[in-house]
């Protein structure tokens, strides 16, 4: 047995390798970089302690080519009293910390630059996803293996977490985010929980304190990991026995039986473990902010009233079971666990339930920039147990059914895994029509075709705009930038309208000056919109909304452009809404004006008429 299971074990870590080789040296040919986005908040504990020796982000910036950038410095940073702080906490820094520190002392031995970003500490970040990726999986076999499961069954799904979920995104493709991490812990978790309360090894509730500490240290959102505990618990009875067990030297009987002692502090050891655990968070926010408790999240929060449920679910923007239809499995999961056990049953849905609900009642209910829902990835080693359940209990016929959906789904999730990768899949702006747009596609002309949607906020917009300007053609309006007379016969309203095309690139813009009402503020919203009318079909496909913050010497402080078209389509012949909203940066004292305008960029030949822009401020009730 223990010959098969290292069999089993070396597989699964050759096919880990050789997908990290194909990956990394096949799709993107000797890749560089796999710091960026997000993971470099997560990552940016490493440098700062060990190579510039601070914990005030200040630095970071500095070293960082957003130094001179005050209009583009990352989100992640905020300000903490005299220092800058960084609101992801440092759990994922802390075990990326063996493999940067041995890219740190390559790199000072080679002559090598040592500033944090270097090849070295690029791949060391890579490793490390790769590493933890493949411990998840050997504590995922070995919670698997509580319950009756066969071989075959549990590397199935194994090879199906990893392949057929978007796991697979967050530790090949995406590696420096916390996922692949949070995903470790939660695993190591469940299993020692498990363990302690099916065979009263004191041990095991020491390691599940453990491992709660990092996954608090890392994702603290996901201490809700803790409602799984009565399913893993597997019966009421061994629950309330091993809770009992936490306050006696009495230890229940294993499955060994018979009755161990163990030191009656077990629970006070445990919770020192937890602490000792997240101390180094609670550490340094002690030094940066004089309290080992600050939130980190300013201006974001949970609308625990509103929760996106459906949508975190099913929408074509990051539905959980649109972009991983693995997981659909638990459904039929659920129909043999209620009846294999009621309370198993209840418990698994109740925890299911519970992560749906306070997940998808986060502001920011599809989580930004990503693929898929990369929250549930976390907790895949607990969701994925009813699954086995439910596969194991198929005849031969089933299986081999089911073996056909999860090959469909791993090929389906890798495809999109490098759509998202190539810009086919947008980041954070998927609907309908761009899903099917975009569905399997891969050849380079499906690259950044899909445009945003508006900006989400935290909290609301006021409901009257402190800017409001609007132009449809038909007069003069003060302040704005005419370059070229207005057209007739074809206006959405009134007569006037205006032409676009290669003679014409721009439209009518319009320079707002900052005022005292606008600078030193971040709580600004910019709606823009634009009625457009095509006779060539997608003429106005490379138009785009600009947003240009410039200086007194018109020297770009800030930039952003909007496509005006969603996704191509054949629809021509009528006037149409294109509409954009966004937050503005924090306007400092050097931004002279915010010139809005639209740009054709492509150049095609279609009509524009109704200009609005409007800038409101945000309310947080």
């Amino acid at each position: 047995m223990k010959s098969r299971s290292s069999k089993q074990q070396l597989f699964i870590l050759l096919t880990l390798i050789i997908a990290f080789f194909i990956v990394n040296f096949g799709f993107y040919s000797s890749r560089k970089v796999f710091i960026d986005g997000d993971g470099n908040g997560y990552y940016a504990w490493l440098p700062s302690i060990f190579i510039y020796h601070t914990i005030d982000f200040e630095e970071f910036i500095k070293r960082s080519s957003a130094a001179d950038e005050r209009y583009h410095q990352p989100h992640y940073f905020i300000r903490g009293g005299e220092v800058l702080i960084n609101k992801y906490t440092c759990g994922t820094a802390l075990l990326q910390t063996p493999l940067f520190l041995a890219a740190l002392g390559a790199s000072h031995l080679t002559g090598l630059g040592a500033d944090g970003h270097e090849i070295l500490f690029q791949y060391g970040v890579a490793l490390s996803a790769l590493l933890y990726l493949f411990l998840g999986l050997l504590f995922l076999k070995r919670l698997l293996r509580t319950y009756p499961l066969s071989d075959n069954v549990l590397l199935m799904l194994l090879i199906a977490v990893v392949f057929a979920t978007n796991l697979f995104f967050y530790a090949f493709i995406q590696p420096s985010l916390s996922h692949v991490y949070s995903f470790f812990a939660v695993t190591l978790f469940a299993f020692s929980v498990r363990r302690y309360f099916t065979e009263g090894q004191s041990n095991m509730l020491l390691l599940a304190a453990f491992a709660l500490g990092l996954v608090v240290l890392i994702r603290p959102v996901n201490i809700i990991v803790l409602l799984a505990v009565p399913f893993l618990a597997g019966k009421a009875s061994t629950l309330l026995s091993g809770i009992k067990s936490f306050f006696t030297a009495e230890a229940r009987g294993g499955s060994h039986g018979g009755a161990q002692r163990y030191p009656a502090p077990t629970i006070l050891k445990a919770a020192a473990i937890f602490l000792l655990t997240v101390s180094p968070q609670l550490i340094l926010l002690i030094l940066q902010t004089g309290s080992p408790f600050h939130w980190l999240y300013p201006g974001e929060g949970f609308n625990l009233t509103h929760p996106h449920i459906i949508d975190f679910l099913f929408s074509y923007k990051k539905g959980w079971f649109v972009y991983t239809p693995f997981m659909l499995l638990l459904i039929p999961g659920y129909f043999i666990l209620w009846n294999k056990s009621r309370y198993e049953f209840i418990f698994h849905l109740s925890f299911l339930l519970s992560a749906l609900y306070f997940f998808s009642a986060w502001w920011n209910w599809f989580y930004g920039d990503g693929f898929g829902m990369r929250p549930m990835v976390d907790h895949y080693g607990i969701f994925l147990i009813p699954v086995g359940i439910f596969y194991d209990r198929l005849a031969r016929t089933g299986k081999t059914i089911i073996c056909g959906l999860i090959v469909l789904a791993i090929g389906l999730n890798l495809i999109q895994s490098y759509q998202y990768s190539r810009g086919i899949i947008h980041a954070d702006s998927m609907d309908k029509s761009a899903y099917w747009y975009t569905f399997l596609k891969t050849s380079t002309r499906f690259e950044d075709q899909t445009g945003t949607d508006k900006e989400t906020i935290y909290g609301r917009l006021a409901e009257t705009p402190v800017v409001s300007v609007f132009q449809d053609f038909e007069r003069e309006y003060p302040g704005w930038i005419k370059l070229q007379e207005a057209d007739t016969g074809k206006a959405f309203s009134g007569n006037h309208h205006l032409r676009m095309d290669s003679i014409h690139p721009y439209s009518f813009g319009y320079p707002l000056a900052t005022r005292e009402d606008l600078t030193g503020r971040g709580d600004l919203y910019v709606s823009f919109s634009v009625r457009y009318f095509e006779e060539d079909t997608n003429a106005a496909k490379g138009a785009v909304f600009i947003t240009d913050i410039l200086d007194d010497r018109y020297r770009s402080l800030y930039y952003r452009n909007f496509k005006l078209k969603k996704v191509p389509d054949a629809l021509t012949g009528q006037w149409r809404l294109a509409e954009t909203g966004f937050r503005l940066p924090h306007l400092y004292d050097d931004a002279d004006q915010i010139r809005f305008y639209i740009w054709n960029k492509d150049q095609g030949s279609f009509y524009l008429d109704d200009m609005e822009i409007k800038i409101f401020r945000i309310i947080q009730d």
